[in-house]
């Protein structure tokens, strides 16, 4: 390549304007990952709190958690958590508040890499059904096996195809 070309098959683009920020990862020539951040102060999806259980909706297996904000979240307790009110508990808000109504929120907290989902509260493997190559789950399952923290589970995205060992070690680690 000649000084002042640029690669088209490898790029970062970022795009920024006053009410948001996105950008898009191009890798071989394709769209490998795409992310919108809103200046939103109110956009509180993935955020993990440490709240404390307010009312408890017997009725509907839910509760009220204080999160220390003006809404508390709704918590849907299908798993059965055994909850009482006062209690402090670990959530993950999944759906940001929409006019009279807060935020949504569970307990099975996920954190998000490029290659792989980490599960704390989990101990299992999954491989996205989008990988349809037998041989290629096979593989990528035996890679988790052996790269996976003593505890937590992983979910190996669709990214993560044809990904060496050291790429998944990395995110793991990040």
């Amino acid at each position: 390549m000649k000084r002042g070309e640029t690669d088209v098959k490898n790029r970062i683009l970022v795009n920024v304007t006053p009410e948001e920020t996105s950008m898009a990862v191009i890798t071989g020539g394709s769209l490998q990952e795409y992310v919108i951040e809103r200046d939103n102060k109110e956009h509180i999806v993935g955020n993990i709190f440490k709240g404390k259980v307010k009312n408890l909706l017997k009725g509907i297996q839910a509760a009220f958690i204080d999160i220390g904000r003006d809404k508390n979240v709704f918590y849907y307790n299908g798993d059965s958590l055994p909850l009482s009110e006062g209690q402090t508990i670990l959530v993950q808000v999944v759906k940001d508040a929409m006019g009279s109504k807060g935020p949504r929120a569970v307990t099975q907290i996920s954190l998000a890499g490029r290659y792989v989902v980490f599960l704390p509260g989990a101990e299992y493997i999954g491989i996205s059904r989008k990988i349809c190559d037998e041989k290629e789950r096979s593989r990528l399952k035996n890679l988790a096996d052996t790269l996976k923290p003593k505890t937590g589970g992983l979910i190996l995205r669709t990214v993560a195809e044809g990904c060496s060992a050291h790429d998944i070690q990395k995110d793991i680690d990040y």
